[in-house]
């Protein structure tokens, strides 16, 4: 009689490593927990989220150079996949386990600070990071490290990165080496759970966010019934950045969906960097403006025509000023002096009627564009606009207008079409009020 033998116990799939890792976690297993999700990153080393779980329960597991190891391979493999706003957050996770770890900074400082080579970049770093073009080899240096050498642990591996295929980081790809690496350090790094206000409407804007992960949205009127969503945030996008140079209220309150990693640019901080680093001053303002002008005005007709390169230029001679209650921008009779565009605040209109009175014409609030007749239609503004309270504005002197915007064919087809409805629209509006046509407004 034949004697049966038993099957080969077939191995575990990577999903069955995780299920078994997560039960093991939530019952407080730990290392057990970590034993099957470093046995599902050998079949999936690829899985970067799996990845950041191992270096996690590496660190709760108080193994600080295991999980600097890492996280130092999910640094480099998000910097090379031009995800530096991850890569940045994971620096600060790294910095926590050993403030004077600086391999890993100096690394993105070489990817991502302003460029004074081009081509390929030739290194020799850690080991871990070199890991990040290999998942193999960077899997290999997820395990637990064996006892070693001051020298071993400084082992290191080559790397050969395409700096012409990783993309310009708003703000951080203009910044000197040495700059960019002040600004990692200064650079703050929280999270929000799902349902928190990262920001509140009506709160004093006192500095800048970039969601690194996660999901978040802007509101009006949070947690009332006018309450509105204006907008979606993804992970990568930038937010808040008027709090970086005035202390004007927040517009909208920026709520997380779901649990989110976020860094945080300061203005304490970014003036304390203004006093060691005086360029830098110019870099953050042509950033802050290049960023008003994408999210104010590219939906607006009179910039949509211009190319990216020309909004950048734009963006250099557009000058930001604060004004102060019942300053007058634009007087009637007179010869308009620039293009405004209203950020913060509220402006008053008038014109003078047939009576020789004053007609209040609606106000201009946030996001309004103005002054362009006087500068293409007409000789001399028809009406006179004044701020109601201070107002945060990008200015346009009447020279660069003529060279940005009427030497432009198709941004001038656009200002002129602009100019006839609005003195179409003015006269509509007079005429309630006087039985004779006039002009249009400003």
């Amino acid at each position: 009689m034949l004697e049966r033998t038993k099957p080969e116990p077939q191995p575990l799939t990577a999903r069955e490593h995780k299920d078994r890792g997560a039960v093991l976690l939530a019952q407080g297993q730990t290392q057990a927990a970590l034993n099957e999700y470093q046995a599902a990153l050998a079949d999936e080393p690829g899985d970067l989220s799996l990845r950041r779980k191992v270096a996690d329960l590496f660190a709760r597991l108080g193994r600080p150079r295991d999980a600097i190891h890492a996280y130092q391979g999910l640094v480099a493999r998000f910097a090379v996949d031009g995800k530096l706003t991850h890569a940045i957050a994971l620096c600060k996770v790294i910095l926590q386990l050993d403030p004077k770890h600086t391999q890993t900074q100096e690394f993105l400082a070489a990817l991502y600070s302003k460029r004074t080579q081009s081509g390929h970049w030739t290194a020799q770093v850690p080991a871990a990071l070199a890991g990040a073009l290999d998942l193999s080899y960077a899997l290999r240096e997820s395990q637990p490290a064996p006892k070693s050498s001051p020298a071993e642990e400084e082992e290191l591996g080559e790397v050969d990165i395409d700096l012409t295929a990783l993309p310009e980081i708003p703000l951080f790809s203009d910044l000197p080496r040495e700059v960019f690496l002040a600004l990692l350090d200064m650079v703050q790094a929280y999270t929000a759970k799902a349902g928190e206000a990262i920001v509140r409407e009506g709160d004093p804007a006192e500095s800048m966010f970039v969601l690194c992960d996660g999901t978040a949205k802007v509101v009006r009127a949070w947690r009332t019934p006018a309450e509105k969503m204006v907008d979606g945030i993804v992970a990568g996008s930038f937010f808040g950045e008027i709090g970086l140079m005035t202390a004007v209220p927040r517009l909208a309150s920026v709520v997380a969906d779901t649990d989110c990693s976020l860094l945080e640019v300061t203005r304490a901080n970014l003036g304390a960097l203004f006093v060691r680093f005086p360029d830098l001053q110019g870099i953050v303002t042509r950033f802050y403006k290049q960023r008003l002008i994408a999210n104010f005005l590219r939906s607006n007709r009179l910039f949509a025509s211009f190319t990216a390169a020309e909004m950048r230029t734009l963006a250099d001679v557009l000058a930001l000023e604060t004004q102060p209650a019942q300053t007058t921008l634009i007087r009637e009779g007179e010869p308009g002096r620039a293009l405004f565009v209203l950020l913060r605040g509220r402006c008053s209109v008038s014109q003078r009627d047939e009576a020789g009175g004053q007609s209040r014409l609606p106000d201009l609030t946030e996001g309004a564009i103005f002054g362009e007749i006087s500068l293409s239609r007409l000789p001399a503004a028809t009406a006179n606009v004044w701020t109601e309270g201070e107002c945060l504005l990008l200015v346009l002197d009447r020279d660069s207008f003529q060279e940005h915007f009427m030497a432009n064919p198709a941004v001038a087809r656009a200002v002129h079409a602009l100019a006839e409805e609005r003195l179409q629209r003015s006269q509509a509006l007079l005429a309630q009020t006087s039985p004779r046509p006039t002009v249009g407004l400003l």
